[in-house]
C-alpha cells in the first residue's frame, strides 16, 4: 500500500481502499509543532502505513499503541451519511465501512527531544547503573536491619518469657 505523503502537522481526512471497502481516515497530529523536517524521513512515511495496516488488521479491539516515532490514538465513530455515499473501483462496486477510523497521533517523547534539538543524555546507562547499584545497596542495608531486629527479638523473649 504505497499512499501519498502525510501532511504533518495539517489534519487530514483521507478515504482508503482496501479489499471490497472503503475506509475513511481522520488524521489528526499531536506535539508535531516541534519537528518540522519529520515529514522528509522516509521511515515515518513507512511507519504511518504501518499504522494504517495495524488499525486495519484491529478494527474489532482497538487500543492506543506506539511505533518508533509516534504513539497513536485509534477511535471508531459512526460515519452518519455512510448510507448517501457510492464508491466504484473498475466497475466494481465497494461497500462503506460504517465507522469512521481517527487516530491521533503523537510523537514520541523521545523523538520530540531529538527534534526539538535538546541533548540526549548519552549517560543515561550510567545512571541507570548508578540507582540500580544504590538500590541493592539499600535493599541489602535494610535486609541487614531486619536480621539485626530478629536475632534481638529472639534473644530478647526467653528473657521475658523467665521473667513472667
Amino acid at each position: 500500500m504505497s499512499l501519498k505523503p502525510f501532511t504533518y502537522p495539517l489534519p487530514e481526512t483521507r478515504f482508503l481502499h482496501a479489499g471490497r471497502h472503503v475506509y475513511k481516515f481522520k488524521i489528526r497530529y499531536g506535539n508535531f509543532n516541534s519537528s518540522p523536517n519529520l515529514s522528509l524521513t522516509e521511515s515515518a512515511a513507512k511507519e504511518s502505513e504501518e499504522v494504517i495496516r495495524v488499525i486495519l488488521g484491529n478494527l474489532d479491539d482497538l487500543h492506543p499503541f506506539s511505533t518508533d516515532h509516534f504513539t497513536v490514538f485509534p477511535y471508531l465513530s459512526k460515519w452518519e451519511r455512510v448510507s448517501k455515499m457510492k464508491f466504484k473501483h473498475e466497475n466494481v462496486h465497494l461497500m462503506p465501512y460504517p465507522y469512521i477510523c481517527t487516530l491521533y497521533l503523537e510523537l514520541n517523547s523521545f523523538q520530540q527531544n531529538i527534534s526539538c534539538g535538546k541533548e540526549v543524555n548519552k549517560g543515561s546507562d550510567e545512571l541507570v547503573k548508578k540507582r540500580n547499584e544504590m538500590s541493592e545497596s539499600t535493599a541489602m542495608k535494610e535486609a541487614v536491619k531486619r536480621r539485626r531486629v530478629e536475632i534481638r527479638d529472639d534473644t530478647s523473649c526467653p528473657q521475658s518469657c523467665m521473667d513472667s
